[in-house]
């Protein structure tokens, strides 16, 4: 049976990201209510313990909470739900086995109303197909670091990566491929990165480098750099040498 009179809810911690949606959904579809967005996961848990809306734009990627870390804190969730994402295409291939909605970013208004009319004229979504969707996506981000070229997409094993190395508005990936070090460079600033890396034991040192923890062998406090295991020396910010102190 179709829905009607949903209120949507966006929920988002970028503000490019978000007022670019809001602008699509105020434009588009102005038949539903928007509600006030959220702006971080731990938002959106206080939010939605309390509130019901009909359909949910959930980024994936919100700092501290993600969006499953989110949903696993409501287990009588009773709305629909639309993921927001740039994250890799393992993780898109984990969406489309398990028929759960996603938007990958830059989202396009097209694309936009397909998915809402999806969601609207399916039967509800039942909480255990959003569980399976939520583990077959933390498997699969845990593995891999998506870089897209032009021509190809490369797929970096996480336990390949050295470090990588912001480079403007790019990211170096510095990572081994049969035992010989390589290099990549990838779109997107280091930001970009950090959330998936940052819950796979990567730590971030300096402005411009975030390493593999596994990688590290020595910390020298009179310089404040790190020694690797490849013999690569980096940097470390002031800010960052107190977790290496303790």
């Amino acid at each position: 049976m179709k829905k009607t009179n949903f209120d949507l809810l966006i929920v988002e911690d970028e503000q490019e990201h978000l007022q670019h949606l809001q602008s699509l959904l105020t434009a588009n579809h102005p038949d539903f209510k928007l509600l006030p967005p959220c702006t971080s996961g731990q938002q959106a848990v206080s939010y939605l313990k309390h509130h019901t809306p009909g359909l949910v734009f959930f980024d994936i990627d919100l700092g501290g909470l993600n969006a499953f870390d989110v949903l696993k804190q409501l287990p009588n969730r009773d709305f629909e739900v639309i993921f927001t994402t740039a994250y890799n295409e393992f993780a898109l291939e984990a969406f489309r086995i398990h028929a759960a909605d996603y938007l990958l970013k830059p989202i396009v208004a097209n694309e936009l109303a397909d998915a809402i009319e999806r969601v609207v004229n399916r039967p509800h979504m039942a909480p255990v197909l959003s569980d399976l969707v939520m583990d077959e996506f933390e498997r699969l981000s845990k593995r891999y670091l998506t870089i897209h070229e032009k021509q190809r997409v490369k797929y970096i094993p996480l336990v390949e990566i050295i470090y990588l190395e912001a480079s403007r508005n790019y990211t170096i990936v510095h990572f081994l491929d049969k035992g010989i070090l390589q290099k990549t460079t990838a779109t997107g600033c280091l930001s970009v990165y950090e959330p998936q890396l940052m819950r796979n034991d990567f730590l971030r040192i300096h402005q411009s480098y975030i390493v593999n923890a596994s990688e590290i062998r020595e910390f020298d406090k009179t310089n404040s750099t790190l020694r690797l295991a490849s013999g690569i020396t980096l940097p470390v910010a002031r800010g960052r040498r107190g977790v290496f102190d303790k």
